[in-house]
């Protein structure tokens, strides 16, 4: 858990102000994440725009992608500054090829998820 803390860490030091979590223990990933989002919230007043996080224990990757690109909108606090969505993978090249090719065309992600 002391990597995916400095992981989260490492992300909200870039910016991060949305993460999905997929795949096997995605559940821990999402409460760590949240966990570091909350101690440095309780630091700063007033309290910032709402980081969020959601997991999807349940989905398909194709899923969890769509969702990513249809449904992941930040706080329209930070709308102005966010402009990247960005997919890790860690080791499974499987899952890096499906994410690189759903992310690169994502209409015809959009109209198999609407056909499904």
């Amino acid at each position: 858990s002391s990597t995916i803390g400095a992981l989260a860490e490492l992300l909200l030091d870039q910016g991060v102000v949305y993460l999905c979590a997929w795949g096997p223990d995605c559940e821990r990933v999402h409460d760590i994440a949240d966990e570091r989002i909350v101690w440095r919230e309780l630091e700063i007043e007033p309290k910032p725009p709402v980081i969020m996080t959601t997991w999807h224990t349940d989905d398909t990757l194709d899923d969890m992608l769509w969702f990513l690109l249809n449904v992941a909108d930040p706080d329209p606090a930070y709308e102005p500054t966010c402009h990247t969505r960005l997919a890790l993978c860690i080791d499974n090249p499987s899952w890096a090829e499906q994410i690189e090719r759903r992310l690169n065309d994502p209409q015809t992600l959009n109209r198999e998820m609407r056909e499904s």
